[in-house]
């Protein structure tokens, strides 16, 4: 299993491995942080591979995070834990089939629903800007109502 996970702010190798290894109670020996997918190393047990990538814009640290055998549990508690211990907001996918809706935890422990843009910089660059927007609920968002 792997999910990905946007964050606030730029972090550094050693503090991710420190706060993904407590929150899911893992020795620091056990997460593995690569910076190309072609570096990440075969699972084995319960290690944690973690591709790390620098983005441009408001969540500037794009993680996915590669689970071991038997221990895909990553639950709601453990992304707002996540943004409380990195001190930033953190946006990963709420589990809807809509790619755009995800889950914001604030750094201070709050939990929201969000919609997610998501605006390329030119056709052929790789960084894009995400912006959060307020998620609009309405059945039919842009149709008159009858």
């Amino acid at each position: 299993m792997a999910r990905d996970i946007l964050i606030g702010r730029v972090i550094n190798d050693a503090e991710l491995r420190t706060a993904l290894a407590t929150m899911l109670a893992l020795r620091a020996d056990q997460v593995h942080i690569v910076h190309d997918l072609a570096e990440l190393p075969p699972l084995s047990g319960r290690d944690l591979s973690v591709l790390s990538i620098p983005m441009a814009g408001e969540f500037p640290t794009f993680i996915t995070l590669f689970f071991g055998e038997g221990d895909s549990a990553f639950e709601i508690r453990t992304v707002r834990h996540l943004a409380r211990t990195l001190r930033a907001d953190v946006l990963t996918a709420d589990d809807t089939l809509n790619p755009f809706l995800m889950l914001r935890a604030t750094k201070a422990g709050d939990l929201e629903r969000v919609s997610v843009k998501v605006e390329l910089e030119d056709e052929y660059s790789v960084e894009y800007v995400v912006e959060v927007l307020p998620v609009d609920w309405t059945p039919n968002p842009g149709r008159p109502s009858k």
